[in-house]
């Protein structure tokens, strides 16, 4: 028996009905041009906090700590792409970037 199946049906088709993210291979499309800037969210505050950050992938890791910095969108995604030293975090691709970012807004972390 699946795990939707054990739930209540109103949770589950909701979650079916409202996804996060609404794009196909290109997270990129879900984020606004460029050169607008990624502000602290309304719960960026709360980002120091070991509960609210949980276990958090690498890449929404980065994107907290650059948070503050009023980067752009495209200077953002270019410095968690960026390459990092070996013994660093694994290297984030471009579309998960782009997701992180799509996740963070999610969250309220950032505002764009």
């Amino acid at each position: 028996m699946s795990r939707c199946a054990r739930r209540p049906r109103r949770i589950c088709a909701e979650r079916r009905r409202k996804p996060i993210v609404g794009w196909k291979a290109a997270p990129r499309s879900s984020l606004p041009q460029g050169d607008t800037r990624v502000l602290p969210g309304p719960r960026a505050r709360l980002l120091a906090d070991p509960a609210e950050r949980g276990t958090i992938p690498s890449s929404l890791q980065l994107v907290i700590d650059h948070v503050g910095e009023q980067l752009s969108v495209e200077e953002l995604l270019f410095a968690l792409t960026a390459p990092r030293p070996a013994q660093a975090a694994r290297a984030i691709s471009y579309n998960e970037a782009c997701a992180a970012l799509v996740a963070a807004q999610h969250l309220d972390w950032i505002a764009l």
